[in-house]
């Protein structure tokens, strides 16, 4: 069936099934589809401004080039589709999820995203910038060119995800888990972080300028020759990490947590470590200078002579 063109402004749908049908170029402007099932469609071009879409599937279609600005999305499915540089400004995303989805180069600025899913999804080049996340997840994307300026995120999941090299500007992760993620050489300046889980992500070469980490959890990292700078790491939890010429400077690690971690070769600079824990850590050739240590715990942490600790705080 051949709708492409059609005007179907400010028209109410519901519980239709459309399989291979060519809607290119077609208005739904100020639409409400509800309970519709798209299966092979083509939606080219077409235009979805204003529009009302509840509980909507769109399997295996193609929306390159669409635009939703003001439109609302909710509970909507969009599985093994073709969204490339499609718009979505200031739209509303509600409890959908986008699976296996082409969106490289889409445009979902000041979004707002709650709920919803991006799973396996191809987000090169996608522009978030201004968005707004919450309880929402992305799962093994590669997120290495997506932009995110100006986004806050709460309570966002960000598991095994692809995000080294990417650089985080003065952005809000408030309860963020970043579980197995690659995030090496990425850079994170002046971010709020506190409450983020970096349980097992690759934070290689990584570096955290004038950020707040407050209980942050880095268990299990791999975090070599990280580097921290100005940034509040109180009560951040460290066990069995690996953190081998790891850098610390003017960092508060009150209260922290370092069991069993391989620290070797790390240095901390002018950094407060009252009541941290350092039980059973390997600090070889570990260097602490003007480093305040009231109540810190060394029980049975492993210490060479290449250990220094020098101008104590």
């Amino acid at each position: 069936k051949n709708f492409a063109g059609l005007s179907l402004r400010n028209t109410e749908l519901s519980g239709r099934v459309f399989d291979k049908v060519d809607f290119s170029g077609t208005d739904f402007s100020g639409s409400r589809l509800d309970n519709i099932v798209f299966t092979n469609c083509r939606f080219h071009s077409s235009v979805f401004e204003h529009a009302d879409l509840l509980r909507c599937l769109f399997s295996g279609c193609e929306l390159n080039a669409c635009s939703f600005p003001h439109a609302s999305l909710r509970e909507c499915s969009i599985v093994e589709c073709q969204l490339a540089k499609a718009l979505f400004p200031q739209a509303t995303v509600d409890s959908c999820t986008f699976g296996q989805t082409n969106l490289s180069a889409a445009i979902f600025s000041q979004t707002e995203c709650k709920k919803t899913t991006f799973f396996e999804t191809n987000l090169a080049q996608t522009d978030f910038v201004g968005s707004h996340f919450e309880i929402s997840v992305f799962f093994r994307n590669d997120l290495r060119q997506t932009r995110f300026d100006d986004c806050y995120f709460e309570k966002t999941v960000m598991n095994e995800t692809l995000l080294c090299g990417q650089r985080f500007t003065g952005l809000t992760f408030q309860q963020c888990p970043f579980v197995k993620s690659d995030l090496k050489q990425a850079i994170f300046q002046d971010c709020y972080l506190a409450g983020c889980n970096f349980q097992e992500s690759r934070l290689n070469n990584a570096s955290f300028n004038a950020c707040d980490c407050t209980n942050a959890i880095f268990i299990e990292s791999d975090a070599l020759s990280v580097q921290f700078s100005e940034t509040l790491l109180s009560q951040s939890m460290w066990i069995q990490a690996v953190a081998t010429d790891a850098r610390f400077t003017d960092c508060n690690m009150t209260e922290s947590i370092l069991h069993e971690a391989d620290l070797e070769n790390a240095r901390w600079n002018r950094s407060d470590l009252t009541r941290a824990d350092f039980s059973r850590a390997n600090l070889r050739h570990t260097q602490f200078e003007s480093v305040i240590l009231h109540d810190t715990l060394f029980h049975r942490a492993l210490v060479s002579d290449g250990a220094l600790l020098r101008q104590p705080g």
